[in-house]
């Protein structure tokens, strides 16, 4: 297909819990992860909305959330997933609606509510009778009776102790989906340290990447919210729009030039590249793409030979200001010392 702009909307994926069975989770039939509790809450579920114990159908009295299950963590994921306090306090308020007398604890390192008017939402859920423990569990064993006992350690108390619950649900991470990994190695797309797309500014230009026309948006570039998926999306979608309504590409023309006589060929430019715009051909000379260019003069600045230069920018132009600056300066100079000679 030839196409004139990309957008890469690739998602996310649940982090695979089964893979660790972390808290037991294959194990225990009762422990089940947000997801599949939202799929149990909805009114087209396959419970019509309720909520039972998977082991023998009752109506769950004690409840445990855990935060955090393969995020914040070097076991798993070391960065957080912004999400899944707010899904958990969603979740709890649903469950109290449903069943008022039910008793719902929530498990958290810290509860990172950080969108607009979530700080008041988690304070209004603390205020209907949901308990929260700063700490994050340790080990779950299985009581006879059929409940689940939980071992933790307090943050606050600094003690160890343990309590009993009949469903245990785990906030699950979020990590790049298939199709980002896929799209990524296709399209020779960036990627960060956590396996997302990488955008060439996070703050000044969130959903572009280092190759012209392919723009990226939602969880393809990082765990995000339904908010902030909608924004970067609006966001691709309008630079994509931009791009295609032009018949002709404007490209800035303050880019990297090269000087073949003065190239050594050590790399050091193409290892520096962000955008992957200069490249170190079977001649042991490096070759500057002008439309991945962007000017930055990273290479300029890392070639030893100084045979790279910025258009425009270049250093003998440079130098020429500076001297015509500072001429007037000299002629005073000369003069003043002529003077004092005499």
């Amino acid at each position: 297909m030839k196409v004139g702009a990309v957008i890469v909307a690739t998602g996310w994926e649940e982090y695979p819990i089964l893979k660790t069975n972390e808290y037991k989770y294959g194990i225990y039939p009762d422990v089940i992860t947000q997801i599949e509790l939202e799929r149990i809450l909805s009114p087209i579920g396959p419970t019509g909305g309720h909520v039972y114990r998977i082991s023998d159908g009752n109506i769950p009295k004690n409840i445990a959330m855990i935060q955090c299950v393969g995020s914040r963590t070097l076991r798993g994921n070391p960065y957080c997933s912004a999400v899944c306090c707010s899904v958990a306090l969603k979740n709890a308020q649903l469950l109290k609606q449903e069943y008022p007398t039910t008793n719902i604890t929530i498990f958290y390192i810290d509860i990172r509510t950080w969108d607009k008017g979530n700080e008041e939402y988690y304070r209004n859920i603390r205020g209907q009778n949901i308990n929260f423990i700063k700490g994050k569990p340790g080990d779950i064993k299985l009581n006879d009776d059929g409940m689940m006992r939980l071992y933790f350690d307090t943050t606050l108390e600094s003690e160890v102790t343990s309590m009993d619950f009949d469903l245990v649900i785990l906030s699950t991470g979020m990590i790049p989906s298939k199709g980002t990994i896929e799209i990524s190695e296709i399209m020779g797309l960036s990627k960060g340290p956590n396996g997302f797309l990488s955008e060439v500014h996070g703050c000044l230009k969130p959903v572009e990447t280092k190759d012209n026309g392919i723009y990226i948006c939602g969880c393809a570039a990082g765990p995000k919210n339904i908010p902030y998926s909608v924004t970067s999306a609006l966001g691709a979608a309008s630079k994509a729009a931009t791009l295609l309504s032009n018949d002709i590409l404007r490209q800035e023309l303050i880019i990297a030039e090269l000087d073949d006589t003065l190239c050594v060929g050590c790399y050091r430019c193409e290892k520096v590249c962000d955008f992957e715009a200069i490249a170190v051909n079977d001649d042991q000379i490096a070759i500057v793409d002008e439309l991945k260019c962007k000017g930055c003069g990273a290479c300029v600045t890392s070639c030893p030979a100084r045979a790279i230069d910025l258009k425009y920018y270049r250093d003998s132009q440079i130098e020429e200001e500076i001297r015509g600056i500072a001429e007037p300066f000299f002629s005073i100079t000369s003069i003043s010392q002529e003077k004092i000679q005499e």
